[in-house]
């Protein structure tokens, strides 16, 4: 039996501009959704990225110790991965108190059709929803577009915990290399 793994495209330890508090954060890679002005076009193709087994990735975010509030997942599509995502977020779920918040180019009715979305679905505090739709940028909040729609699935946060997270951060990473994340806060 073949053990669950996610292609990945980045992780990044510690970030305050991807959730509430500070968090972990990881990007999938692969996205066949091809929403016009993405942020992250470097996560659509289905080639490169680093394929890491759910054991691997489980025990990397929970070594992280109490200073992390939690992991967001973000992409590519973290959905087209859903059967190994599914592993992951019930893994974390049984092991942490660490909430989880996942971005989707999918709507929330769309999910319920894909193999295994439940799964994911069951074990998320927060699900962002929707494709980016480039006429309707806001790039505030946690949302890249007005008709991002916010499903607060546990009780654990509210909207009023997104208004205050900086809409973006550029972190040094430990090779040197500088890395800007968040919601697009530039123009191009």
């Amino acid at each position: 039996m073949r053990r669950p793994a996610l292609l990945l495209h980045q992780i990044i330890p510690a970030s305050r501009s991807n959730g509430p508090g500070l968090r972990c954060v990881i990007w999938v890679q692969g996205c066949r959704l091809g929403c016009p002005g993405c942020f992250n076009p470097e996560t659509h193709s289905f080639e490169g990225g680093s394929l890491i087994g759910i054991e691997e990735l489980s025990a990397q975010f929970l070594s992280l110790g109490s200073g992390i509030e939690g992991l967001t997942i973000s992409g590519g599509e973290p959905f087209h991965q859903a059967a190994a995502l599914a592993h992951l977020v019930e893994r974390i779920k049984a092991r942490s108190t660490l909430s989880i918040i996942a971005f989707t180019g999918y709507t929330l009715e769309e999910l319920h059709g894909i193999r295994q979305a439940g799964r994911v679905l069951a074990g998320l505090d927060v699900l962002i929803a929707g494709r980016f739709e480039q006429s309707k940028r806001v790039a505030a909040g946690l949302a890249g577009s007005s008709n991002k729609q916010f499903h607060f699935l546990t009780g654990r946060y509210s909207r009023r915990d997104f208004d205050p997270i900086p809409e973006a951060e550029v972190l040094i990473l430990p090779d040197g290399s500088v890395q800007l994340t968040g919601i697009d806060p530039i123009l191009w």
